[in-house]
């Protein structure tokens, strides 16, 4: 009972914590994003071969957060199994990412996942500064909690982040193989994630036929990838970059996120194929 207390206090505390970080002192940096915006809602159907094993949403809440004092993005993904594949995988997840509005970085995540059997919470609070960027993660997995504090580069982010972060990029000038480089935390250490060009095609999804960027992200490893570099998004070739398709090779087969609806973005799509 002590365990699940201090839980929740930590989960729920009021996050405007000038004490710990004055972001009021720092002079952050501020990225240009015509890409997204609030109220943006995309929908997913993930198929594991030939099977649909789930269902996810990526949504931007129409209103914006304030997180130590920051206007941010509160950006909201939510993952459930299909009925027909949980007699083979059950998975449930909710993952709340805040994202600093003007800088396009992490300031928070809270996420509440069921794999099997398995329940989990993690909670990760940024602090970021010139000379100490630090996360706090919080861990509850089964009433076990733990917390750590991982240094980390300064506009670190997460696995969320990282895709809207993308989007944000400018890949018009891009020659197939260039990669861009960017600070990124995932469970308990920081890297450097690269974001690969890889050209242009057209792609078929639920939602349409699009005219496509196709980019790799680099990572030295992932859970289910069976080598680091079986992970592909495809984007529209446009302003708005939104996610169209994510296929990831895994050690049996391979799993695909193809897109079935999209709503709210922030201009007209000219890159759907009629």
């Amino acid at each position: 009972m002590k365990k699940l207390i201090v839980f929740f206090v930590l989960m729920f505390i009021p996050l405007i914590v000038s004490a710990a970080q004055d972001t009021n002192k720092v002079q952050y940096r501020k990225i240009t994003n015509n890409s997204f915006i609030p109220g943006e809602v995309l929908e997913y159907e993930i198929n594991y071969g030939f099977v649909t094993a789930g269902y996810a949403s990526v949504s931007v809440n129409p209103q914006f957060t304030e997180i130590n004092g920051r206007k941010c993005y509160l950006v909201e993904v939510t993952a459930k199994s299909a009925p027909g594949f949980e007699f083979i995988y059950k998975f449930r997840q909710t993952y709340k990412c805040y994202l600093d509005a003007e800088g396009i970085f992490t300031w928070l995540v809270d996420q509440d996942k069921l794999e099997g059997n398995r329940a989990e919470k993690i909670k990760m609070e940024f602090q970021h500064l010139p000379e100490n960027s630090k996360v706090t993660r919080t861990e509850d997995r089964d009433g076990n909690i733990k917390t750590k504090d991982i240094p980390i580069d300064m506009y670190s982010l997460d696995d969320i982040g990282t895709y809207f972060y993308a989007r944000t990029l400018d890949f018009t000038n891009k020659q197939v193989g260039e990669t861009s480089i960017f600070p990124y935390v995932t469970k308990d250490e920081k890297r450097d994630l690269g974001i690969k060009f890889l050209g242009r095609e057209d792609t078929d999804v639920p939602a349409g036929e699009f005219k496509c960027i196709v980019v790799q992200p680099m990572l030295r490893e992932a859970a289910l990838a069976s080598k680091v570099d079986d992970i592909f998004v495809w984007l529209t070739d446009d302003e708005y970059k939104m996610p169209v398709k994510i296929q990831m090779k895994i050690i049996i087969g391979s799993i695909k996120v193809e897109l079935k609806s999209y709503s709210g973005l922030a201009g007209p799509l000219k890159t759907k194929i009629d």
